[in-house]
């Protein structure tokens, strides 16, 4: 019966049988047992849907096939317009598109999953760029070897025509060639301007001296003296002949002669009026008694101040006191000359300024006890003393505890260092610490300069001119940041809880009393090492104090106004001036727009500026369009005064009713109008050093967060502000920000000095951060409105209303209000603490009754106490700001911090030291047990390698689980009527980076290895998701109530068509047992909930009579792309598992930085693991994955271009479950 398909029914198939022939005229077949006839239909439709999915797995391999050589195809085509010279590293996409779209092998990529021509262009493109340092090199090589050195002169055809006669230059890439060129052309200008600025400098040195000279030499002057008769007094002089030009001797001498005659005039023109002014006193008082015959004025007082001194206002016309005190009446001639002064300065077009820096590798430092070392700055203790090799490296071993009396000491760090007799000739110096960490006295040659308390804020102190000679020495006294914080917390009298870390932390004490990084002092994933030392920039600048100088103080893009179409720029500037007029130019670079604007400046200036809609391209979050980035640049009459980068978009924090019925408010961030549902992660500092932490370590991290979807990280209360490049990092990667400010699980003193430095900090770091498009919502602090609400550290009874009205004096009278003092706008918001019921918390005073309240705000949840990957166990919030689970990094970390081999097992005491959060090692060990199988080798040192890689399993499906239970409350219609809870928009896992090796939270381990719990966020935040969950949680198999909910998620603008296919399946066959499909059409974002599928009918179906014999595997296929999910209906460790014979076919190097490894199995493996050696840093395309079909292909991204490929070098490791039940 050619009719019967895999799809008839059985009801299709009696219908179909009754027009049969054969069938009506067969009696025997006729009166078979209708329930025998079912289960050979039933039969009969399984081996044709085995034959139909069979056609179908020929056609996705051969289509895969297809889509990977169409890739490879693409890449050869790359390379050969890189060989012909037309794409090299510096290429965009827009130049090329045309050449690019006319071939063949472009238009074969169309359409097809995975990565597109622009993902394969980009690539190839940023790995082309990653070889520059290296061709540089080679290039400055053959220049050496050509003799041939880059001058201002040199044109790039030059330079081109040099080095290509060497063979080398044959895989040089054109761009690389141009950029090396261009960063030559720069250094040789640069030298350039320096020779000239020597020049001007020695011609200013020149003339200084030869005005000396007139003024030492010259015997007598007058109106009428002329240069012929000076000239003869000093032409012997060596000062005279140093100055070759008779010109420049001839202009300086009638500067001094006119100058002379007037200070001379007005000398003579004071002492006449000082002489009147006493005869005049003398006939006043000689009539003192005396009537006057004419009419008396009333009598004034002369105002005093409050020790009854005589108040002489300040005036325009420069009146000043004579030596005797009496106020002195400047001649016309005085004013004159004065205005002229003020004018030339108003109209001064470039200021005079030179810098000198302290940095470098020539400091002391000592503690006058145990240690004296050469260090370099930035620089702290530790990594000096470490890099002189006076300690081992601080992380490994039990160093962070061994060392701790480095910081319990003051510690003295000093440098020689000399000054031009130029830098000295000006007359206002200051000196610039952009960071130092923390408390400290400065000295300079022993004068004092001034103190610092705060790591949080740059520091600049005046330097006496008297203080600064040719060869200087600066001296910087450090106080222990354990003993600072011990003694300001006895002087301020009331004990501020808590007063220490839990012992498991092996932190310090007190450390709310002092303002550096909280989590130096210890955290429950991290180590005490309360560093000190100087972290950033340290150096002197030299102004003339005449000279006009504006500093641009900070950009906002404030608000945009949708019915004039434009966007407000806040702008403030500052300068240290007396008041003048500045004609301003605001230009938005590559745009046609600009404004200029005549501004009066006194100290600060704040503007507002508009800018079109029309003239600019809105910012997106990752994942939600591009970031497109713009250059705001200021000048004054012509000469920079500096610009920020800044995008366009809106943020509204949305907290709104949801009307009768619902109770509570809505929470989720809406971006240029449009909601974006958060998937992101917490950031805490990347080391306990931070001069250790490279540019390069961040960006790898930031793109790792971008990979793997998200849209927004949130900068954690307890650590550090970030440097510049981080933040514009974020803005380039499109990665929002929620910025807590630096209070974090404690409360704090509220005195005047602790309030005032608090107040400083919030405005610099604001006026400092406030351009970037990134940073979308600030916080006051983390966790401490439900310390407070909660009273964690136990607080009296009697003392909870002061303790309340301290929450409020910090954290509302001081941080807020000082944020809505510098940032005026309406494109960011504030909440005073994560968690916090957001608006709900300002109702209830800032103080709410319940901060992780489901229905408002945000929420913290860690569910570490029972099963994790039981998602009944998790709130239903909306908006879930902190949440995950602890998981080990892998053997490769833990070698770099010892090499016993005896500390490497979970329960050593070794990893105890390590593990900051007392019971979490055996909770890993609970949660395991669980739900997987545990180790059953003997051998030490691989037991404890495969509980890592269990922990990681565990933390990865933990992860999952959140996110899929967070994404499917997400819409608005999953909101419980009787409960009010759901519409869950958003997720920030605890958290994405380490700062040691350790047990911890983290997802990227501290070398940058991703965990498998990375690999899986990178998967459940994909933007179109597929998610299977089964109710209740590991039903049984018989359970008639129990059902399996299909939902697919949707972040995509554009419309989706696709087919969700969902396989019951066991793990002896790569055959399904059953199969059920749908189709899927969405037309906008959001959720859809695909279908119901009855549990037990299923499984029965299935002939799975035990949940633990079979599992589920959903595809979904949209737009020519696929993505899948897996659904266990019992724990892993339930499983009968079987060996894969798990084998890595091939392994194909595709581009320097990209490989494709080919790997096979023979049956069915669960949570397939790769890995590479330390050596090698990177990420694969997925990990952790399962194998239901015998081959698969996986690639490998490494961050750094790999010349050389070896693949030995790789050490590439595999494994399954299946390898942990082994003995």
């Amino acid at each position: 019966m050619s009719k019967v398909i895999y799809k008839t029914t059985w009801q299709e198939a009696q219908r179909l049988l009754l027009d049969n022939i054969e069938f009506v005229n067969d009696i025997e077949l006729q009166n078979m047992d209708k329930e025998d006839a079912l289960i050979v239909f039933e039969d009969h439709i399984r081996q044709l849907e085995k034959t139909h999915e069979d056609d179908i797995e020929i056609q996705k391999k051969h289509i895969r096939r297809t889509h990977r050589k169409n890739r490879e195809t693409f890449l050869y085509f790359l390379d050969e317009l890189h060989d012909q010279g037309k794409l090299h590293s510096m290429s965009l996409w827009t130049d090329l598109f045309n050449a690019i779209s006319n071939d063949e092998r472009f238009s074969k990529m169309l359409g097809q999953p995975g990565s597109t021509p622009l993902d394969l262009f980009k690539f190839y493109v940023e790995d082309l760029k990653a070889r520059f340092h290296d061709e540089k090199k080679t290039i400055k090589e053959i220049l050496k070897d050509k003799s041939f050195t880059i001058d201002v002169n040199s044109t790039i055809e030059e330079f081109v025509e040099i080095i290509s006669t060497d063979k080398r230059t044959v895989s040089l890439d054109a761009g690389n060639i141009k950029l090396t060129f261009n960063s030559l052309m720069e250094k040789a200008q640069s030298k350039e301007k320096e020779r000239l600025k020597d020049e001007v400098r020695k011609q200013k040195r020149l003339e200084s001296n030869f005005k000396q000279l007139l003024k030492t030499k010259i015997s007598s002057l007058n109106e009428q003296s002329k240069w012929e008769d000076i000239k003869i007094q000093i032409e012997n002089d060596n000062d005279y002949q140093a100055l070759p030009s008779e010109f420049d001797r001839i202009h300086l001498f009638g500067e001094y002669h006119r100058q002379f005659i007037a200070d001379t005039q007005a000398i003579s023109t004071s002492h006449t009026h000082k002489r009147a002014r006493k005869e005049k006193k003398k006939r006043k008082h000689e009539k003192t008694n005396s009537l006057d015959s004419e009419e008396q004025k009333p009598f004034e007082p002369v105002p005093t101040d409050s020790n009854n001194q005589l108040n002489v206002p300040e005036s325009d016309e420069g009146e000043t006191k004579d030596s005797d005190g009496d106020i002195a009446i400047p001649s016309s001639e005085d004013n004159q000359i004065k205005k002229n002064k003020k004018s030339k300065k108003k109209h001064k077009k470039k200021t005079t300024t030179d810098q000198s820096s302290v940095l470098g590798n020539d400091w002391t430092i000592t503690d006058n006890i145990n240690h004296t070392a050469q260090g370099r700055i930035p620089g702290t203790v530790h990594t000096i003393l470490l890099a002189d090799g006076q300690i081992p490296e601080p992380y490994a071993d039990y160093n962070d505890v061994t060392f701790r009396y480095l910081v319990h000491t003051k510690w003295v760090f000093t440098k020689k260092f000399n000054l031009t007799s130029d830098f000295l000739a000006y007359n206002h110096t200051i000196i610039h610490l952009e960071q130092i960490d923390t408390v400290s006295n400065i000295t300079i040659n022993g004068c004092p300069i001034g103190r610092t308390h705060s790591m949080f804020i740059p520091h600049t102190f005046n330097i006496e001119n008297s203080c600064l000679k040719l060869e200087n020495t600066i001296q910087i006294d450090f106080d222990s940041p354990v003993l600072y914080a011990l003694q300001e917390s006895i002087a301020y009298n009331v004990t501020v809880p808590p007063t220490c870390t839990p012992d498991a932390q092996n932190g310090e004490c007190h450390v709310q009393f002092i303002r550096k990084e909280p989590c130096s002092f210890s955290w429950d994933w991290g180590p005490s090492f309360a560093p000190i030392g100087i972290t950033r920039d340290i150096y002197l600048e030299a102004t003339n104090a005449s000279d006009i100088t504006i500093q641009l103080e900070s950009v906002n893009v404030a608000s945009y106004d949708a019915t004039q179409k434009t966007w407000r720029v806040d702008v403030m500037l500052s300068s240290n001036n007396d008041p003048f007029s500045s004609t301003l130019k605001f230009v938005l670079e590559n745009t046609t727009w600009s404004y200029e604007v005549v501004v009066p400046f006194t100290k600060n200036v704040s503007l507002s500026i508009n800018i079109p809609d029309n003239q600019v391209a809105r910012w997106w979050p990752n994942g939600y369009g591009d970031q497109r980035l713009y250059t705001l640049s200021i000048s004054n009459k012509g000469t920079p005064i500096g610009s920020r980068s800044i995008g366009f978009r809106t943020v509204e924090l949305v907290q709104e009713n949801y009307g009768a019925g619902i109770n509570g408010t809505s929470f989720y961030f809406s971006i240029n109008s449009k909601p974006v549902y958060i998937k992101g992660s917490n950031w805490i500092p990347s080391d306990s050093f931070q001069e250790r932490v490279s540019d390069e370590k961040l960006e790898r991290l930031l793109r790792s967060g971008q990979v793997a979807h998200m849209n927004m990280l949130r900068i954690w209360g307890g650590g550090i502000y970030e440097r510049d490049s981080f933040y514009e990092m974020t803005d380039r990667l499109g990665i929002m920000l929620w910025h807590d400010f630096m209070f974090a699980c404690a409360l704090y003193p509220v005195d005047e000095p602790f309030l005032n430095r608090v107040h400083e900090e919030v405005i610099h770091q604001v006026k400092r951060l406030q351009s970037h498009a990134s940073i979308v919502i600030w916080a006051g602090n983390n966790e401490n409105e439900a310390a407070v609400a909660q009273n964690w550290y136990g607080v009296a009874p009697a003392d909870m209303n002061r303790t309340k009205d301290e929450y409020r004096k910090l954290y509302v009278d001081t941080v807020m209000v000082a944020v809505k003092e510098m940032d005026k706008g309406t494109n960011r918001p504030f909440v005073t603490s994560s968690p916090s019921n957001g608006l709900e918390s300002i109702t209830e005073n800032y103080i709410a009754t319940d901060p992780q309240s489901s229905l408002y705000g945000d929420v913290h949840f860690y569910g570490w106490k029972d099963d994790s990957w039981d998602t009944t166990t998790y709130p239903i919030s909306r908006f879930l700001s902190e949440s995950g689970i602890q998981s080990m990094p892998s053997l490769d970390t833990w070698f770099e911090v010892t090499k016993n081999v005896s500390d490497l097992s979970y329960n050593s005491s070794f990893v105890l030291h390590r593990e900051h959060s007392s019971g979490q090692t055996i909770a890993m060990k609970v949660h395991i047990e669980q739900n997987l199988p545990l180790p059953k080798t003997n051998d030490s040192l691989n037991n404890f390698g495969q509980f890592i890689y269990l922990s990681q399993i565990n933390q990865a499906m933990t992860m999952k689980s959140i996110s899929d239970f967070c994404r499917v409350h997400s819409s608005k219609d999953m909101i419980n009527n009787k409960t009010s809870e759901g519409n869950t928009m958003g997720l920030m896992y605890w958290q994405i980076n380490d700062i040691w090796q350790a047990p911890t939270w983290s997802t990227i381990e501290y070398g940058l290895k991703w965990k498998m719990s990375h690999y899986y966020i990178q998967h459940a935040y994909a933007p179109v998701y597929p998610i299977a969950t089964l109710t209740p949680y590991l039903a049984n198999a018989t359970d008639e109530n129990a059902q399996i909910s299909l939902y697919i998620i949707n972040e995509l603008s554009n419309k989706i068509r696709g087919t969700l296919i969902c396989e019951v399946r066991s793990l002896d066959t790569f055959t399904p047992r059953i199969s059920y499909g749908s189709d899927v059409s969405m037309d906008s974002p959001g959720t859809q909930h695909v279908d119901n599928l009855p549990y037990a009918l299923l499984m029965k179906r299935a002939n799975c009579m035990d949940s633990s014999k079979c599992l589920m595997h959903c595809g979904f296929n949209y737009n020519q792309q696929y993505i899948g999910q897996t659904l266990f209906f019992s724990q892993p460790k339930n499983y009968e598992l079987s060996n894969p014979n798990l084998k890595i076919e091939s392994f194909k190097q595709i581009s320097p930085t990209d490989f494709n490894i080919t790997i096979t199995v023979e049956q069915p493996a669960l949570f397939v693991w790769l890995d590479v050696s330390a050596n090698i840093t990177g990420y694969f395309s997925r990990n952790g994955f399962h194998m239901f079909e015998p081959t698969t292909t996986v690639g490998f991204h490494s961050w750094t271009p790999l010349t050389d490929f070896n693949q030995a070098n790789f050490d590439l490791r595999h494994m399954s479950l299946f390898d942990v039940t082994l003995p």
